[in-house]
């Protein structure tokens, strides 16, 4: 009768050991640190020491373009795009061989037909004393009148014959052969570098007409440009 009650018992103590024994290896196992993984060189080299120098770092990315919105304007309007390089930039100088690295610094175009104003055109480049291009009309250009007081002055003359039939859409069938002149003639003061006054000045006339002439062929004497130039205060210098 009490062979039962003492083989529960015992059935209880093993039962017991057992579930200390689980408890004490479930809270080892906890305890201690998880393993590290190894790092993408140890398992690329696993012979590789951990005191071996990190690779070095990748080139930098370049900068990215700027902006579109930064990209300068096209210059409107009708204009001309002279050549840059080596060549020959006058038929003088195709004559001597006498090929230049750039183009001269001549302001003026080098076609008939001049599509900037006479104020914008540069001739700082004859204040430079090692300069070695010269013209004719140097002379012109930035002439001493006081001291830090400079003029500058030139132009153009055009002269055009014309022998019209059915002159303007006129259906006469008569001929007019005539005379077309243009003058522009410019000045250019300078006081120091605060002051400047510029003018510049048109006169057009046609000799030996058989028609009456066109508004657009006479004109004599009208100003194109006028304004001066003042200098108020200067920054980021």
């Amino acid at each position: 009768m009490h062979a039962f009650p003492s083989s529960l018992r015992g059935f209880q103590k093993a039962a017991f050991s057992l579930a200390v024994s689980l408890g004490v290896a479930s809270g080892m196992t906890v305890a201690q640190e998880p393993a590290q993984l190894p790092t993408a060189t140890e398992a690329a080299e696993p012979g590789a020491s951990k005191d071996a120098p990190a690779p070095a770092a990748a080139a930098p990315c370049p900068s990215p373009s700027a902006p579109k919105w930064q990209t300068p304007l096209p210059r409107p309007g009708y204009f001309s795009v002279p050549p840059t390089g080596c060549g020959y930039y006058t038929l003088l100088d195709e004559i001597r061989g006498n090929e230049l690295a750039a183009p001269p610094k001549y302001p003026y175009p080098r076609v008939s037909p001049i599509f900037i104003s006479n104020a914008d055109v540069d001739w700082s480049y004859l204040k430079d004393p090692k300069n070695a291009q010269h013209d004719y009309a140097d002379g012109l250009k930035w002439m001493p009148v006081a001291d830090g007081v400079t003029f500058s002055n030139g132009g153009e003359f055009r002269y055009r014959f014309m022998n019209e039939v059915n002159s303007n859409g006129r259906l006469s069938g008569a001929t007019d052969a005539h005379n077309l002149f243009r003058a522009r003639v410019y000045g250019d003061l300078w006081i120091h570098d605060w002051l400047r006054v510029y003018g510049e000045f048109l006169y057009a006339d046609t000799t030996a007409r058989s028609l009456p002439p066109l508004a657009t062929d006479i004109d004599r004497g009208d100003i194109l440009n006028l304004f001066a130039d003042l200098r108020l205060f200067r920054f980021g210098e």
